[in-house]
């Protein structure tokens, strides 16, 4: 996967390997939807307790 990642554009969340680097998870969205996310979860798990692909 790695030697053809730098031709990809994105990933399907469900099939991405999230365990092989935290930038696939963001890559999984669009800029603003990602951003979105992260708002989410500071505004609803501020103390992030639960695993997140959100944060590395």
């Amino acid at each position: 996967m790695g030697a053809v990642e730098s031709l990809g554009t994105g990933h399907y969340i469900a099939e991405a390997d999230l365990g092989a680097g935290t930038a696939r998870a963001e890559r999984s969205y669009t800029a603003r939807d990602w951003r979105r996310l992260q708002d989410l979860r500071t505004r609803y798990e501020p103390e992030g307790v639960f695993h997140s692909c959100l944060t590395p």
